[in-house]
């Protein structure tokens, strides 16, 4: 992956102005599909993990390639579970999860690369994937990645998902009322593992 270098600043950012609603929205995961276990592909600070987390799923991991700076913003109740490590290689993890998530982070990877990212997003999940991806023209810092959301849901289905749009609309209802950006619920996809 295209490193793109986001420093202490925009983890701080990500603290003091996001945490809170991302860690709500974590706790609405966790009410919406019930999930045993939760991987988080380019999880920043942890939030939507310290979320779910405080909502009772303890099996946990978060995967960030900017560790680094972000570790000092990571809640201590779930620093042991996040590491560094880049979302388009074989992460290693040796097991799957309920639900992996990935929020706002497609758009920053190097387009030839898009592939290996959707197999881990795939490949990693039993059950769920809640996804969002910044849309062309959607204005960002690494912005390299911008697809229309047609192309995530044919690549994210060709390797054994399928949307939900039932589901999707669900959590843009209930993510709204939780404080989540416009850009978010616009972008919002959900994908469930076909059996």
């Amino acid at each position: 992956m295209e490193e793109v270098k986001y420093k202490g600043k925009y983890f701080k950012k990500k603290y003091v102005k996001l945490r809170k609603w991302e860690e709500r929205i974590g706790v609405c995961i966790v009410n919406m599909f019930a999930p045993k276990s939760i991987l988080d592909l380019g999880c920043g600070i942890g939030s939507f993990l310290s979320g779910s987390f405080s909502a009772g799923c303890e099996d946990i991991t978060g995967i960030e390639l900017n560790y680094n700076y972000a570790k000092k913003y990571i809640a201590r109740s779930i620093f042991s579970h996040i590491r560094c490590g880049d979302v388009t290689e074989d992460l290693n993890l040796k097991r799957n999860f309920d639900c992996v998530i990935s929020i706002e982070v497609a758009e920053h990877i190097n387009p030839e690369l898009t592939g290996l990212f959707v197999e881990n997003l795939v490949n990693y999940s039993n059950k769920y994937i809640i996804f969002s991806a910044a849309a062309p023209g959607q204005p960002g810092r690494g912005h390299v990645n911008l697809r229309e959301k047609s192309l995530w849901v044919k690549d994210i289905e060709s390797q054994g998902a399928m949307i939900r749009k039932d589901l999707t609309k669900k959590c843009r209802k209930k993510w709204r009322l939780l404080g989540a950006p416009d850009y978010l619920l616009e972008n919002l996809i959900i994908f469930k593992k076909k059996v």
